[in-house]
């Protein structure tokens, strides 16, 4: 397996839609796991972030971030890290 589908996974809603992500980051705030993440699809131009839930590093399901306040930490966070890598407006 190549390194750029290391960080695709597979989610499936409460639905049992399925669809699949690319992570692009993890991002640790306020003791919680979060992910930063864009769907896998030639359309895809805007980040998700998802709550990382499950066990320290077997992270085995994500929620979706209701407070606009942290998802906003959280993506501020991002662009600071990754500023150099990505093409972040």
């Amino acid at each position: 397996m190549d390194e750029q589908n290391e960080n695709i996974i597979e989610l499936t809603d409460e639905e049992g839609n399925t669809m699949q992500i690319e992570i692009l980051d993890f991002i640790e705030y306020k003791e919680n796991m979060y992910i930063v993440a864009i769907a896998v699809d030639e359309d895809a131009d805007e980040v998700g972030i998802l709550r990382c839930e499950g066990e320290s590093n077997n992270h085995d399901s994500y929620a979706p971030v209701e407070d606009e306040e942290i998802e906003n930490a959280v993506y501020e966070l991002f662009k600071e890290r990754n500023k150099e890598s990505f093409d972040i407006e």
